[in-house]
C-alpha cells in the first residue's frame, strides 16, 4: 500500500518535471525566434 502510494507521488513529481522542463524549453525558443 505505502510502495504503491510512493509510486504514484514519485511518477507524478517526474510528470511535473518534465512537464516544467518542455514548458520552459518552449518559453525559451519562442524568446529566440521574436
Amino acid at each position: 500500500l505505502g510502495f504503491e502510494k510512493l509510486f504514484i507521488i514519485l511518477r507524478t513529481l517526474i510528470i511535473r518535471k518534465t512537464v516544467q522542463c518542455a514548458a520552459s524549453h518552449h518559453t525559451f525558443k519562442q524568446q529566440n525566434s521574436v
